[in-house]
């Protein structure tokens, strides 16, 4: 409501209440979400984690991922547990591995498991639960194909949403059944914007390059679509003599795009981005309806104002941030270093029209950059080297692929197929597009940067507002803007933390089921450990999202060791995208071979590797010899299947300091039931301050509680133990699961205290005092 009246007020020329209003907008946002946020819903939160029959439908439609599952977005009416039925009222997000078919307002049945979602508590991870629980969902399940039960459409639900839904599905199943599956998906997600089954990688190599946007339908897209529209039905109307004679035509023309823009919209998915876009060109074609001038920073208040009444806590995703910043940019920039053409459009030759054209794509591209940069440097950890020239070429493929996205999605809409002629001409524009960024990938487009403290975004935009709105000739002002400019510098290049008092800091990662440490040490040297063996072939989200955001947001872009005690597809997937994210030297596999993906990874970054069942036991990576890496091993173990890692112990020694971390392979290898390591293991090698805990089961339980009482730690970290060691433990128990990332630091002598990270106050400490090795007794 603020910024309604803020940009009431700017129409109105009161630009002193515009900014009253706008500075009240924003304490009003933040605060207006809490007060509208519920709880789960209590009848399925009693059920939680119990096998119950669901029934309901689907309030969008199933989307098909790039790992290949469904998810399929359920609103669920009624639950069953034995022979009880209770009303419900929730949403859950189910993973199937079939059902790609099913749309908005199906009904369907299916047996579950429901789950509460939980976030990770790491330095820069992203509140997935929090986000996710805005729009109402607060549970996540998995069900096989086969018990899923369709039960047919819901009549009552919105015709129109249900025949806009049918159509982009049945596209969406079309297009993926007649090209291939990369350029399948580049034309669904410019067709319909349906880009969740888009391969990973392509799409970081996009966001990497700058032109991740192009994925997105927004302002770029429904643009294009807008003048295709109006073009198309002026040049009709012209056809005809009587609406020549008595109409303005291309007063027609506009009203009649207005509906056509909006439907773009909706058959978009009718995201932020596509709304504000839809709504700014409806207020620009107004404009040109009633013969006034339009006012494009109204009409971008205005966007905002009517997706916020709707949609509140659109605040706070990325889609909204990086859309209305990235237009705001350029109207903004338009405003201040415009300049206006005295040629005539007739006037002018091919000649200039190009080249006026490129210098818009480079002003526009460099206004949109430079306003979002903050916000991609921290929500995405790179900074876009090759922006322009990736914009540059990017664009004349996009502004063909538009339009003949439309046309393809009308004829299919009209016929039921789309023709060969269009889907080849799509297939070569998305393999031209493809080829592209890759061409460009291989440049080494972007660097990877730590995430911006607050200070640092408030010198950046203090210095983008000077640039904007200092009037030119003023120099004390251009004195100051040029101050904000080496502030920035200086506080994106600088380190305001206090120092670490010479201190190595041994951090434990909140990642499920992942046994995840990082270590960094006084001279700047870093190591990161991985375990956590998965059966399935999991996605590489952990590596990817969780450990490359929170490397980011510690300021570390360089890691001299990765160490996988685990060798399933997740941790190898996961270890190339930290590569590609992240500057590694040295990378260490507890297993045979590599997979395909981290192998041409390793081979294009010129990463070295080696296997830990072929090194020597023990490795100096600190010039002084005080940091050593242990690896303590049943040589004569005999691993029946490759993709099975093999029993390791981790031991990092750091002074008189030690920390021991493992991989069980209780749960791997069906023939080590009675196996304990400690049985191999001399114990004083086992002695340790610190024991970091795979996840603990019914076949591992004996085995780890054996090792702790031969390491005789003093801090034991787990992902949840505390039941396992009883009341009364002679050492501390850390639960990443319960108290999010923990950090233990030692200064070379013994361990001085440990801090949990806390998503508000960043590290909270938790103990002060030294731990005394002497002290320490068995449990």
């Amino acid at each position: 409501m603020c910024l309604l009246l803020a940009a009431l007020a700017l129409a109105g020329g009161k630009k002193r209440f515009a900014v009253l209003f706008a500075l009240l907008f924003f304490p009003l946002g933040m605060a207006l979400p809490r007060l509208y946020e519920s709880g789960p819903d209590p009848a399925l939160s009693a059920l939680e984690g119990k096998r119950i029959t669901v029934a309901g439908s689907l309030y969008e439609n199933a989307q098909k991922r790039q790992n290949g599952s469904v998810k399929i977005p359920l609103k669920i009416e009624s639950a069953t547990h034995g022979d009880q039925t209770a009303p419900v009222n929730a949403k859950v997000i189910v993973y199937s591995n079939g059902h790609e078919n099913l749309a908005y307002g199906d009904e369907i049945s299916v047996r579950i498991r429901a789950r509460r979602i939980t976030g990770f508590k790491n330095p820069g991870a992203t509140d997935y639960a929090r986000r996710l629980a805005q729009s109402g969902v607060f549970f996540t399940a998995y069900a096989e194909a086969d018990k899923i039960k369709p039960l047919g459409s819901r009549e009552r639900s919105g015709a129109l949403l249900r025949l806009v839904n049918g159509l982009r599905r049945d596209y969406a199943v079309f297009i993926r059944q007649n090209l291939p599956n990369s350029q399948a998906e580049i034309v669904n997600a410019l067709s319909i914007g349906e880009k969740s089954a888009l391969d990973e990688t392509l799409k970081r190599k996009f966001t990497t390059l700058g032109i991740g946007h192009l994925f997105a339908i927004s302002g770029l897209h429904v643009g294009i679509a807008a003048v295709f529209f109006f073009m198309t039905v002026k040049w009709l109307l012209k056809r005809s003599e009587y609406i020549m004679t008595r109409f303005v035509v291309p007063q027609i023309a506009a009203g009649l795009t207005i509906p056509a823009v909006f439907l773009y919209a909706l058959l978009a998915g009718f995201g932020n981005s596509s709304v504000r876009a839809a709504i700014m060109a409806a207020v620009y074609l107004v404009a040109m309806i009633s013969g006034r001038r339009d006012d494009r920073m109204n009409a971008l208040a205005a966007a905002a104002v009517i997706i916020l009444l709707f949609t509140p806590n659109a605040l706070f995703e990325p889609s909204f941030i990086l859309s209305f910043s990235a237009v705001a940019g350029i109207l903004l920039a338009l405003n201040r270093f415009g300049v206006k053409n005295p040629e005539s459009g007739e006037n002018r030759t091919l000649a200039r029209k190009t080249s006026l054209a490129l210098i818009a794509v480079v002003f526009t591209t460099a206004a949109a950059t430079m306003t979002t940069l903050p916000f991609v440097v921290n929500m995405f950890g790179v900074a876009p080297v090759l922006t322009f020239p990736a914009n540059i070429v990017a664009m004349p493929i996009a502004l063909a692929m538009v339009p003949l996205c439309v046309v393809a999605v009308a004829v299919f809409a009209a016929l039921g197929f789309v023709p060969e002629f269009l889907l080849s001409s799509l297939s070569l524009l998305s393999v031209t597009l493809t080829a592209v960024a890759e061409a460009l990938f291989s440049l080494s487009p972007a660097i990877s940067v730590p995430q911006m403290s607050r200070l640092t975004f408030a010198l950046f935009y203090m210095a983008l507002a000077a640039a904007f709105f200092v009037k030119r000739g003023r120099k004390t002002a251009q004195v100051a803007a040029a101050v904000l400019v080496v502030c920035l510098t200086a506080s994106a290049t600088y380190d305001f933390r206090p120092a670490g008092n010479g201190e190595t800091e041994a951090a434990f990662f909140d990642a499920g089921r992942k046994n995840i440490a990082l270590f960094t040490f006084t001279d700047g040297s870093t190591v990161l450990v991985k375990g956590g063996f998965s059966r399935k072939a999991r996605s590489a989200f952990i590596g990817s999202a969780v450990v490359s955001r929170a490397l980011l947001a510690k300021r570390i872009t360089k890691t001299d060791h990765l160490i996988l005690l685990a060798n399933d597809q997740s941790q190898l997937n996961g270890a190339a995208a930290l590569i590609e994210n992240n500057s590694v030297e040295n990378l260490w596999i507890n297993g045979a071979k590599l997979n395909n993906k981290l192998w041409k990874t390793v081979e294009n970054y010129g990463v070295t590797w080696k296997k830990i069942h072929k090194s020597p036991p023990v490795h100096d990576i600190s010039k002084n010899g005080a940091t050593q890496l242990k690896f303590l091993r049943l040589e004569d173990f005999t691993v029946a299947d490759s993709r099975f890692p093999r029993p390791v112990i981790l031991k990092i020694v750091c002074g008189k300091t030690s920390f021991l971390l493992m991989e069980s392979i209780h749960n791997i290898h069906s023939d080590v039931e009675k196996f304990d390591i400690v049985d191999i293991v001399e114990n004083r090698e086992l002695r340790s301050d610190l024991v970091f805990l795979p996840e603990i089961t019914k076949r591992n339980k004996n085995a780890l509680l054996r090792l702790v009482r031969s390491a005789r730690p003093s801090v034991v970290v787990c992902r949840m133990c505390k039941k396992m060691f009883g009341e009364n433990p002679t050492f501390e128990i850390r639960e990443t699961e319960i108290e999010g990332m923990v950090s233990v630091f030692t200064d070379g002598e013994q361990i001085t205290r440990t801090e949990v990270f806390s998503p508000r106050r960043h590290s909270v400490p938790q103990t002060r005092a030294p731990y005394l090795r002497e002290a320490t007794q068995s449990p």
